[in-house]
């Protein structure tokens, strides 16, 4: 025969509290890791720590290692989450030209939708599971545009850095531009003109 509990006073304010803060009254590893990316969205990647997480769904910070083994593991979680936003690999009859324009423009759209998370993806170390997964979708699309797999990982390596590095300046630079400045402004005109001519640069070398 079961025997039926009463919750707590503090079991209950708990609750409330979860219920009003929008937060989960029952935690989940899903959970965790968008409250750790809307936190980072808030407030940067470097103040996400499983301290301050835990403070922000209002329960104890080791309660959040039966969800994540540590701050890496959360950190990969986040990068998992942004990955995830990113519209990559290749369509049924789009040339390698247009896949990687589209992935391009997905990649800066998830940018620009979480500019302080951003670099948690921009920075994630090689290793990283759900990176790993992420290169290797794009290495296969870009095969099935018609490249061999060394020169398909040789384009998305330039394709990447490219990427990555500036969005992490136009993220993090002013808007405008200091007067006398020789460079151009970060924006999307020069997003496109830098994809633009790595695109003609891999036609006219690789001859594809």
């Amino acid at each position: 025969m079961s025997t039926f509990q009463v919750p707590t006073r503090s079991e209950k304010a708990g609750e409330r509290n979860a219920a009003r803060a929008g937060r989960p009254a029952q935690l989940t590893r899903d959970a965790v890791l968008g409250a750790a990316l809307a936190l980072a969205d808030t407030e940067g990647i470097e103040a996400l720590s499983m301290r301050r997480l835990a403070a922000e769904l209002g329960c104890g910070a080791m309660t959040l290692y039966t969800y994540v083994r540590d701050r890496e593991d959360l950190l990969s979680g986040v990068v998992g989450l942004l990955i995830a936003e990113v519209e990559a690999g290749h369509l049924p009859g789009s040339s390698w030209q247009e896949d990687v324009r589209r992935a391009a423009a997905s990649y800066r759209t998830m940018a620009l939708r979480h500019p302080r998370a951003f670099p948690a993806l921009a920075l994630a170390p090689s290793s990283d599971p759900g990176l790993r997964a992420h290169v290797r979708r794009i290495v296969d699309g870009l095969m099935e545009g018609g490249f061999d797999e060394a020169t398909a990982r040789e384009l998305f390596s330039v394709v990447d850095s490219f990427g990555s590095g500036f969005l992490l300046m136009e993220l993090s630079g002013p808007e405008e531009p200091a007067e006398g400045d020789p460079l151009e402004p970060l924006d999307e005109s020069a997003y496109w003109r830098g994809f633009d001519v790595i695109i003609a640069g891999a036609e006219r070398v690789l001859g594809v």
